[in-house]
């Protein structure tokens, strides 16, 4: 129960931040872009909504994204072209 805090800007060497299947609400803060060296991010089976930030799709380390089971609206940027190195 709660949001992804803004404060998630101050973890910029965070690899691996998971924290599906619990009870998030909100968005997700575009200060996630600013964790440039995620590799892993599962935001899947939360209450999530609004549109996915711009941010997300400068994450270049990026290998696995999951935001299944939320309520995000709008459509995926073609900017997640970026994301090269996208397994998942």
């Amino acid at each position: 129960i709660g949001s992804v805090s803004e404060n998630i800007r101050q973890l910029t060497k965070l690899i691996d931040f998971r924290i599906n299947d619990n009870s998030f609400n909100g968005t997700i803060p575009d200060a996630i872009k600013l964790c440039q060296e995620l590799e892993i991010l599962d935001f899947s089976h939360n209450d999530l909504s609004g549109t996915l930030p711009s941010g997300l799709f400068k994450l270049s380390t990026l290998q696995y994204f999951y935001l299944r089971a939320n309520s995000f609206t709008g459509s995926i940027s073609e900017d997640i072209g970026q994301l090269t190195k996208l397994n998942h």
